[in-house]
């Protein structure tokens, strides 16, 4: 027959064991959230510059480089303009961190294209008008 003291100590060395595998279950679970925060967090910085870079060049009409990001591969520029429409497209991958997840980033800036010298004498015909 055991002594008391003898079942206190394996209830002792039961319940370190129970945190050793709590823990080896629990740890790879937090890495598994913080490395998932830190691949959205890259996926949203790369579709903030392309969006504010596809604005920019739409509007402002020259053709500068592609922007560089930080985490984003397979970048590709397209520009289209028509008299009245000027529009610039990217499309680029977010980084694979694990296992070849890539995820697919296409923003489209827009820009009305605006004359304006003729703008200037619509403006002042109307002012003429109001005037009067």
């Amino acid at each position: 027959m055991k002594k008391i003291s003898e079942c206190r100590e394996s209830a002792g060395n039961l319940r370190r064991a129970s945190f050793t595998i709590e823990a080896a279950l629990l740890i790879p679970c937090i890495l598994l959230v913080i490395f998932a925060v830190f691949y959205l967090n890259f996926h949203v910085c790369s579709r903030a510059c392309l969006s504010a870079a596809a604005c920019e060049q739409a509007i402002s009409g020259h053709d500068p480089e592609n922007p560089e990001l930080f985490a984003a591969v397979n970048l590709s520029r397209m520009k289209e303009e028509n008299g009245k429409t000027r529009t610039v497209s990217f499309a680029a991958d977010t980084i694979a961190l694990y296992g070849g997840w890539k995820w697919s980033i296409s923003e489209k800036g827009e820009y009305a294209v605006v004359d304006p010298v003729s703008f200037i004498r619509k403006l002042r015909a109307a002012e003429s008008l109001t005037e009067d």
